[in-house]
């Protein structure tokens, strides 16, 4: 391989405890590399998941949030399905699909590489080694960072994706969504698309605040509690559950004011 190569050729120029440091860390760094593809794959994977199971839920909480409240179009969130069914059908409760899952891998990727690169940076600031427990403070304050950098994805994305549910008959004003996403910008430029920025960076920053800090407590809490190092995949399974119902609560008054912006 490449590393015992590379050994073989500094043999002669560096001690034997030199080479050892150096082919340890190379290895490493093949793992991390080999890690980070992996948790990339599975990111993006769950990514789509998420987006094809909730978007239904998400064009009735659009209409919902968006309705005059002095007269509102829906009477609920069962109402507003089987309005939309009956107007428009199935297929309308998945306009604007295509912005979150194109933009999903990119999400995914500026999410974990900035809250790793921040928990790398207060590791270092509190001297702390990759294996020491990191409080959840910097978890925290980690989250909120990749929350604030995932904006620049999701802020176009989730404006476009609103508009185009937004749309209450089968002929709306958009053909789709690479059509709105080029009449907002014909219209108002990259400002067009970036719409709603602000509530976006509120919502997102606070929000993955909250869901990296509440994953990491329940998934602390649980190993503590069963003595686990390792939980197990139904475990993980409720501290996401957990995680998720505590992410929307936290962000959902910006989530609405994006909205309505």
């Amino acid at each position: 391989s490449d590393v015992y190569k590379r050994q073989e050729y500094m043999g002669n120029h560096q001690s034997s405890e030199q080479l050892k440091y150096i082919v340890e860390m190379e290895i490493h760094h093949k793992r991390d590399v080999r890690q980070n593809i992996k948790e990339f794959i599975a990111g993006c994977s769950g990514g789509i998941g998420r987006v094809l199971t909730g978007q239904p839920f998400d064009i009735i909480k659009v209409r919902l949030q968006s309705q005059s409240l002095e007269n509102p179009v829906y009477k609920g969130m069962v109402d507003c399905f089987k309005k939309t069914l009956a107007n428009e059908g199935p297929k309308s409760f998945y306009k604007g699909t295509v912005p979150p899952l194109i933009g999903v891998g990119a999400c995914v990727a500026i999410q974990f590489s900035v809250l790793e690169e921040a928990k790398r940076f207060f590791r270092k600031l509190t001297n702390r080694s990759k294996k020491d427990v990191l409080p959840l403070q910097y978890i925290t304050l980690s989250g909120a960072v990749a929350g604030f950098c995932n904006t620049i994805i999701s802020t176009p994305s989730e404006h476009i994706r609103i508009r185009m549910q937004l749309q209450c008959q089968k002929k709306g004003i958009y053909r789709g969504s690479i059509d709105c996403a080029r009449s907002l910008y014909e219209i108002n430029g990259i400002r067009g698309l970036y719409k709603g920025g602000a509530a976006t960076v509120l919502r997102d920053t606070w929000g993955y605040a909250i869901y990296f800090f509440t994953y990491e407590l329940t998934k602390r809490t649980l190993s503590s509690y069963t003595n686990q190092e390792e939980l197990s995949l139904h475990q993980k399974f409720w501290c996401g559950g957990i995680t998720g119902i505590a992410f929307w609560t936290g962000q959902f008054p910006f989530d609405v004011l994006k909205t309505m912006i």
